[in-house]
């Protein structure tokens, strides 16, 4: 098999095994090109995936990090805040960097006490 129709092959059954991504779409590869292009696409739709899973595991980390704080006298100067920001991650199952900047800013303010 030539070089360019295994990496056109390869790239096929790289779409097969990607959830999502359907192979009727791309069954005209015919040149090098094409199946470089395909290739860039599926990349970036796994690295898309995955950022997508790294923010979920970032605010289910964070919620648990709250969670424990509110649990401990020690962090109780800050409870209402962190009461706040616990309740707008659970309705919108998303935390910002201002938050989680919060959150840190609280561990250490705590630390310094």
């Amino acid at each position: 098999m030539h070089d360019d129709a295994k990496n056109i092959e390869g790239i096929r059954t790289a779409i097969q095994v990607a959830k999502g991504i359907d192979p009727a779409d791309f069954h005209d590869f015919t040149s090098t090109q094409a199946a470089r292009k395909m290739r860039d696409r599926i990349i970036y739709e796994l690295s898309r995936r995955v950022s997508q899973a790294d923010a979920v595991e970032a605010w289910q980390k964070l919620l648990a990090t709250i969670d424990y704080m509110m649990q401990s006298d020690r962090y109780q100067f800050a409870a209402d805040t962190l009461s706040g920001i616990r309740e707008w991650i659970v309705i919108h199952e998303h935390c910002t960097d201002a938050q989680v900047q919060a959150v840190e800013n609280i561990l250490t303010g705590a630390r310094i006490r």
